[in-house]
């Protein structure tokens, strides 16, 4: 006989919402953020048919800049997940006999909420500044304008060396994440 844990399958589900909502408002975010800082606002001028030419260098690192912010920020809908299904366990019971606890939810609601922007900053934030990182490493060219100029090239190349930067902050944007979270005694084994 298969037994379902009615609680488990609400969080999930709930955590699925969370999930899609949090990734269209936050990727439709960065990506509004990214073609004004990256590179010279010419990007929106592609996508609005103002551009004079129709290189697509500049929306390569678009891509390249949300793809990476996207990337990271993955783990703020972990954490978000993390405490929908330990506010679940911890208040279940109460839920279940019709009475909603309010002021756990608010604070389920408001951690969540700074997950979501603390992580988003974060995100943001480590790719403008590994992209400013790397323009500035390379003396002899600046990036950004031949981006902007509708280098091809140079945009396959920074956005290959954003993806590896982001391959490697990844752990770091998941350790903060999960020091974030609140962990109640319901949720997590300890051992001592």
């Amino acid at each position: 006989m298969i037994r379902f844990d009615v609680l488990v399958l609400l969080g999930g589900f709930l955590g699925y919402l969370v999930s899609v909502i949090a990734s269209t408002a936050v990727v439709l975010l960065f990506f509004r953020s990214n073609a004004r800082l990256l590179p010279g606002g010419k990007v929106t001028k592609l996508f609005t048919g103002e551009a004079t030419s129709r290189s697509a260098a500049p929306a390569i690192a678009l891509g390249a800049a949300t793809l990476c912010e996207a990337y990271l920020l993955r783990h703020a809908v972990f954490g978000v997940m993390t405490l929908v299904q330990d506010f679940l366990v911890v208040n279940g019971n109460r839920m279940v006999s019709g009475v909603l606890p309010l002021g756990p939810l608010l604070k389920l609601m408001g951690i969540s909420a700074l997950l979501l922007v603390v992580l988003s900053i974060l995100s943001v934030m480590s790719i403008w500044i590994a992209s400013t990182f790397f323009n500035w490493m390379t003396r002899g060219i600046d990036e950004l304008a031949e981006i902007a100029s509708g280098n091809i090239p140079v945009a396959i190349l920074f956005a290959f060396v954003l993806f590896s930067i982001t391959a490697i902050l990844n752990e770091g944007i998941e350790d903060v994440s999960r020091a974030l979270i609140p962990y109640t005694r319901s949720g997590v084994v300890r051992l001592q």
